[in-house]
């Protein structure tokens, strides 16, 4: 019989696609939600709502706090973070509250 993984790696892994540019994700999705006859429980989605209000808020975690995080990782995420401000995002850098905590209550 197969093992299952550990349940750490099943809530961490990721589902779906991943793409280095948004537009092919946006393909992606879209052909990923179309109806299929084949699937009597297929519900199609559209991709696309209404227009988000300006300014749009997004909140950046350069360092989850729980191990550390390379210097170049958390340049990497400042610079993407700057990228989205200068496309008129409001970017606000946060810190998650008691990610140590949440932690140590899992792994009991």
């Amino acid at each position: 019989t197969p093992v299952e993984p550990p349940l750490s790696f099943q809530m961490f892994s990721v589902h779906g696609p991943m793409a280095r540019h948004v537009r092919d994700l946006r393909l992606a999705l879209t052909l990923m939600s179309a109806a299929d006859a084949r699937d009597p429980w297929c519900v199609p989605t559209p991709q696309a709502g209404p227009p988000l209000r300006a300014p749009i808020k997004v909140a950046v975690c350069v360092d989850p706090g729980v191990s550390g995080v390379h210097v170049q990782v958390a340049e990497g995420v400042r610079k993407a973070a700057r990228c989205l401000q200068q496309e008129g995002y409001d970017v606000e850098e946060i810190a998650p509250p008691q990610v140590q905590d949440m932690l140590e209550t899992y792994m009991r």
